[in-house]
């Protein structure tokens, strides 16, 4: 027999800002601009290294390539932060401790100011990342545990059994 597992969320900025990132780096269309932007790169340097340099590229084809390379470094990390920040900070629920429950039939949730429960047939998604699990209700609510507030390292694997026998992880 399986044992239930409980877990107790105190998400932190920081905390939040490391799961957004991690978010951002697992984005198709993010890996998709890491990949072109390495391929200017490399594009840039073998021209800087040829002895005509830049002089047979037209201007607008290496300011395509700042803009791309400016947008891909800089815009969208720096983009994450202020959303990941103005998210934390507008959204009193975040940085408030909730404790969840599991056992094999429902996902108990309990925080300061409310008590509710999901039986996992009615869970739309669920996720195991490197340092964290996303359990998504729907589309637009997500429960978010990181694995290091888990107890116990088993405790992970009981849960990941679970979404397992639920059909929700392969």
């Amino acid at each position: 027999m399986e044992k239930n597992v409980t877990v107790r969320v105190e998400m932190t900025l920081l905390k939040y800002l490391k799961l957004n990132f991690a978010l951002l780096i697992r984005s198709r269309l993010v890996i998709l601009g890491l990949v072109l932007a390495v391929g200017f790169s490399i594009s840039l340097i073998e021209r800087a290294l040829e002895p005509t340099g830049f002089e047979d590229v037209a201007n607008w084809q290496l300011i395509l390539m700042a803009t791309y390379l400016t947008l891909i470094f800089l815009v969208l990390p720096l983009h994450t932060l202020i959303r990941t920040y103005y998210y934390f900070h507008s959204d009193s629920t975040l940085s408030k401790p909730v404790t969840y429950h599991f056992d094999t039939s429902e996902i108990s949730i309990l925080t300061s100011y409310s008590k509710s429960s999901y039986q996992w047939e009615r869970i739309y998604r669920f996720r195991v990342l490197h340092n964290w699990i996303l359990i998504y209700k729907n589309k637009y609510l997500t429960f978010l545990l990181p694995k290091a507030d888990f107890q116990h390292p088993r405790d992970i694997e009981i849960l990941i059994d679970y979404a397992k026998a639920k059909k929700l992880l392969k």
